[in-house]
């Protein structure tokens, strides 16, 4: 069973129309074993609710695109809930894309818990909608069709979050460029204060 922790955490701390890549996110994998959870309880240190999705694409990712294409970093905001044994994340509105993250928890190793599942669909990020525009991220098998899979974990630090490795196609859409992209970090928490009402932070 694969295990991963995280350092450090994707932070959204950044005012409309800016793109900001944090500087230290270190998912490191560990060996395999654990201890399986019961389909009757959870130790995902979230609750069914309304979240954001933070995340970033970036050329050190095996990234190519035309136009001024960096790469990109997204907020998206997700409604999340318990779907029997699996966990569903997907966009508050359809302003906010038609994203799904489906995944489960395959118990522990090493202390952490060990997610798993896949991504498809667009996240749209809408904090430069009145400077830029829209910057939108699609996520889908590594041929276009399909879901992306997702391998990740869960952390209270520095917020409670649930975090993962996407690998597939990840497609980045925006008036700075078009790309696509082999791989993508991503984690679901809580907004800052500043975007709990999904204004801008």
């Amino acid at each position: 069973m694969l295990a991963l922790a995280i350092r450090g955490f994707i932070s959204s701390s950044v005012s409309a129309g800016r793109r900001f890549v944090p500087a230290a996110l270190l998912l490191a994998l560990a060996g395999c074993g654990g201890t399986p959870v019961s389909p009757e309880s959870s130790l995902l240190p979230l609750t069914p609710g309304n979240y954001v999705l933070v995340g970033y694409a970036q050329p050190l990712s095996n990234c190519q695109g035309t136009g001024a294409f960096q790469g990109v970093t997204l907020l998206s905001y997700m409604t999340l809930s318990r779907q029997g044994t699996a966990w569903l994340a997907r966009s508050a509105t359809p302003a906010d894309g038609d994203v799904e993250l489906w995944f489960e928890e395959k118990g522990t190793s090493l202390s952490t818990l060990v997610l798993a599942g896949t991504a498809r669909g667009i996240a749209r990020d809408l904090r430069s909608v009145a400077s830029l525009g829209v910057f939108s991220v699609a996520f889908s098998a590594q041929g276009g069709s399909g879901a992306a899979d997702l391998q990740g974990g869960a952390s209270t630090s520095p917020t409670p979050n649930a975090y993962f490795y996407v690998s597939g196609r990840v497609t980045v859409d925006g008036p700075l460029g078009h790309g696509t992209c082999a791989q993508a970090f991503l984690a679901i928490r809580n907004p800052e204060a500043c975007g709990a009402d999904q204004t801008p932070c």
